[in-house]
């Protein structure tokens, strides 16, 4: 199961009576990229591309991350962990951790990979 970021942001736009241009130029993006997210062709957007338009929109990170009720999965070096679950109550603030922290942890492997000469 996956979260359609690209679907809850034009859901998102709609309610706010936003056009697409008005949105990508308040999130500081392009209207293409931000077509491209909302079509689903941008499986992955940036962090804080994905904060930009929440800020842009005037809703909270959540609304546009937030995965559906149920239990996800995913398997990180073989094994098999759970990160979300059935009651899981995330706030506005748990998911700037969040994004700080994998921002940290691409900066680690980008660093990394630098040392070992890789791109």
């Amino acid at each position: 199961m996956s979260v359609n970021i690209g679907n809850r942001i034009k859901s998102a736009r709609y309610a706010k009576g936003m056009k697409t241009y008005e949105l990508a130029q308040k999130a500081e993006i392009t209207e293409a990229a931000l077509r491209m997210i909302e079509s689903g062709k941008t499986k992955g957007p940036r962090a804080n591309t994905v904060m930009n338009i929440a800020n842009a929109l005037g809703v909270p990170i959540k609304q546009l991350l937030a995965p559906e009720p149920g239990v996800y999965e995913t398997k990180v070096a073989g094994q098999c962990v759970s990160l979300f679950g059935p009651g899981d109550h995330w706030t506005e603030e748990d998911w700037k951790d969040l994004h700080e922290s994998i921002e940290a942890l691409k900066r680690r492997i980008t660093n990394r990979r630098n040392e070992r000469g890789m791109k």
